[in-house]
Order: structure tokens, then sequence, then C-alpha cells
């Protein structure tokens, strides 16, 4: 029997963000038959990767524990200072920004607004991006900053009237927000809603809500026709989605935009802890998933490694050849295009359904 791997032609990328504290709940994940689990936690096992703009590190290096990023949402970050902006404007964090009529030079720091800016048709605009911003539509020759150390004379040379910050952007370039320059901070969207009110606040912000609206539209389109499909799916399966590979396993817990993603099209999260989850052999052989899926872009074929773990043979997914990688972008990058990764989850965990 050959393993199995999907490839749907899809759009873009994008990332993000800073750690937060995440409250250990009691019952750490769901097994086949619904009922919460329990199990002894490994008292120093953090929740939440430490990591910087949206880079998880190993605790012991602090190094990532591959390549490419993924996303982990972080609280909004309130301004203690408090500004006054000509039109009362504030950005995703609540700071209040100067809005100007029209942007021609934009930096951006995050990777799902800049694939929302080339979405716009604004992607000829873009003059500046990260590193881990893979973003196609934008001019080949951007100029790149450092994620982790962004510079406010680097920045300032590229002469930007828009500069789409994430927090640790934004916190350091700050002093750059004047009647000239428009300094929008965006922390990364935790929940679906969240990514509504990015597109709403980019539509405004550019002038573009005709366009943000159908973008809008066009997701809650697709969200509410898995809904009423997964409806009629009786014998619904449990899922495990492993955003980080090992040795530093790392899920999608629940209050996530990937969480609901998985219920929507049908499927039941395994990991019912919050937010995004470091997670032992131990866990997911108790949890033992009908379906594991991956998104990890570390190296070719991870799904392939998942397969061979340690003790992992006797999982239900495993053992029925039902592990799949999904694209990492779509399922990574809070934005509208996450409508394209539940393509790819829908089909893995229901291929005879969707």
């Amino acid at each position: 029997m050959k393993y199995k791997q999907l490839y749907i032609p899809l759009t873009a990328l994008s990332m993000a963000l800073t750690a937060c504290a995440i409250p250990i709940d009691d019952t750490p994940f769901r097994s086949n038959n619904m009922e919460p689990l329990h199990v002894n936690k490994t008292p120093d096992l953090p929740l939440v990767p430490p990591n910087v703009d949206g880079i998880p590190h190993d605790i012991a290096t602090n190094r990532p524990p591959h390549m490419l990023p993924f996303t982990i949402p972080e609280p909004p970050i309130i301004n203690p200072v408090s500004l006054e902006a000509a039109d009362g404007f504030t950005d995703r964090a609540g700071r209040a920004i100067i809005k100007l009529d029209e942007y021609n030079r934009i930096v951006s720091y995050s990777p799902a607004f800049t694939e929302i800016l080339v979405d716009l048709g604004l992607g000829d605009k873009v003059v500046a991006t990260s590193t881990y911003d893979f973003t196609r539509g934008i001019p080949r020759n951007v100029t790149v900053f450092d994620t982790m150390n962004p510079s406010v004379e680097d920045v300032a040379a590229v002469d930007p009237d828009l500069i789409i910050a994430s927090p640790l952007a934004g916190e350091a370039l700050i002093g750059l927000n004047s009647s000239n320059i428009t300094v929008a901070t965006v922390p990364t969207a935790n929940k679906i809603a969240d990514i509504y009110d990015d597109l709403d606040f980019m539509g405004e912000l550019l002038n573009k809500q005709d366009k943000t609206d159908e973008l809008k539209q066009h997701m809650q389109d697709v969200i509410h026709d898995y809904i009423v499909a997964a409806a009629d799916i009786e014998d619904k399966r449990t899922v495990y989605f492993e955003v980080a590979p090992a040795p530093n396993m790392y899920a999608t817990g629940a209050d996530t935009f990937l969480n609901e993603m998985i219920e929507y099209v049908g499927g039941i999260n395994v990991i019912a802890m919050p937010s995004w989850v470091r997670v032992t052999d131990h866990m997911i052989v108790a949890a033992n998933p009908d379906v594991i899926l991956t998104n990890s872009n570390y190296k070719d074929y991870p799904y392939l490694d998942i397969m061979k773990r340690n003790g992992w043979h006797n999982i239900t997914a495993v053992d029925e050849y039902q592990v799949y990688q999904v694209d990492h972008p779509s399922t990574s990058l809070a934005n509208h295009n996450i409508v394209n990764g539940m393509v790819e989850i829908a089909r893995s965990i229901y291929p005879e359904f969707y």
C-alpha cells in the first residue's frame, strides 16, 4: 500500500508573532470515544514554544526546530501611550495611527498580510518584506529585512509610506509613525473571526473595502458549505494536526483557526488544550487519532517520518495509512487563503465524502 500525499494547487504564503502564556487544561486531549483523557503531564513541558515574531525556537538551543516557521498567535498589544490620530483610526493592536489617502511604498513584516496586499492588487507597491516571506506577486528585487532584528535605519532607507508590522517590528519601528508614514501593527489572528476583522481593517486602511468584502464573503461561503456538508457525516473521525515535527512536536489545539478548520469539515481535534501545544509520543499514542495531518515543510515527505516513529505503529492513523501532508502556507498563514487549506484538510480526513 502506498503512502499518501496531497498535491492541490493553492495560493501564496505568510506568518508572524510572539509567545504567550497558556494555562494548562485538565483535559489535554480527546480520544476516539470523545471522552477527555487524563495523562501525567511533564511539569516543565511548555505549551507554546518560545518564539520571536512567529519563529518557534528550541528551548535548549534557541534555534528554530526547522527552517520555515509556523504561526503562533498572541494577544493584541495595546500601546500604553495614548496617541490621538486625526481620524481616530487604530491598527489591529489598538494603536492610534494616521491613515494616508494612498500608499505607494509598502514594507510588510507579515507574510500573511503580504498575501492580502497581493490579492488586493497592491503587490507592485511592496518594496520590502521580511525573512521567511516568499509571497508570489511582489517585485523580485524587494528588500528583505531580518524578521527578528528590525532596524529603524534600514526601514527608513527604503522610504516607505506604509509599514505593516508584526508586534516585534511594531515596537521597534513605532518611532517612524508620522504624518507621512503609517506604522500599522498586526498581531497574528487566533480565530477565523479575527481574519475577518483583519480584512475589514485592510479594506479601510487601503480604501479597498469592496475588494476585502469580496475576499471575506468568499471565505464565509466556503466555510458555510463545509459546515452544511459536515452535518451529514455520522461517523466523525478524530484528527491530530502536527505543526512542528519530532523531537520537539507541537500540535494545534483548541482556540485556533486550524482547530476551527478541522471542526468545520467534520473532524474532531484530539488536542483539547488551547493554542499551540507541545505534545509527547505518549499523548498521541493514547489519543489514537483516526487521521494524522502535518503541514511541516522542513523536508520532503515529513509524513513518512511520522509513519516510522517508535511506538506509533499501533495508532489507527498509522496502521491504516491515514497520514497526510497538507499545504503549509494555507494552513499556517492566518488570512483569507485558509479556505484553500480547508480543501486539503477535508479531503484528507474524508476522501470518500469530499
